[in-house]
């Protein structure tokens, strides 16, 4: 009975790096598509999010083990989510980009309600990456809503990466 559920969490893990490595073919599409600097940037973005996104998420796995079906369904929608996000950052003023990035993080709360539940022992850095989701999630669909309405393509993807940056830096480590 254990070997069957090591053998589903494997496969499950597998499945997951499949796709992620897929995601990361995929996106090469996409480079000569950027249509100046700013999209170039927006597009080493949103590779450089799921790449970090692959690494955070392996991390968490190995530290806690993967053994709910919830994350899985999860994880997926993240990759097809990073998907969209690697196809809209290359269209200079395409305010979608925002959209994408602000679903990622609501998917990103998703997550941590499920480990919430799910795992007690992540609980004493739950606040603060829960917070940090929120706080992304909003900002993210504020760029998409000034870009959309002003038409701030340059400042906003600068806003963006500063974003990231603040976010990716304040989000609680694994160890």
């Amino acid at each position: 009975m254990n070997k069957t559920k090591e053998t589903r969490k494997a496969f499950a893990l597998d499945t997951l790096n499949m796709l992620y490595g897929v995601v990361l073919g995929y996106g090469f599409y996409y480079i000569d598509k950027c249509e100046g600097v700013f999209s170039f940037l927006r597009y080493f973005l949103a590779y450089g999010i799921l790449i970090w996104d692959w690494i955070y998420i392996k991390r968490t796995y190995f530290h806690i083990g993967y053994r709910f079906k919830s994350f899985f369904l999860i994880d997926v929608m993240i990759i097809f989510v990073a998907s969209r996000l690697i196809q809209n950052s290359v269209n200079r003023g395409n305010p979608y980009f925002w959209v994408w990035l602000s679903g990622l993080f609501l998917l990103y709360i998703l997550w941590d309600l499920l480990i919430r539940k799910e795992t007690p022992c992540i609980k004493s850095t739950w606040s603060i990456s829960f917070g940090i989701d929120i706080v992304g999630s909003i900002l993210f669909f504020s760029l998409f809503f000034l870009e959309y309405k002003y038409g701030i393509h340059r400042w906003s993807t600068i806003i963006g990466i500063i974003i990231t940056i603040f976010l990716v830096s304040a989000w609680p480590r694994v160890s």
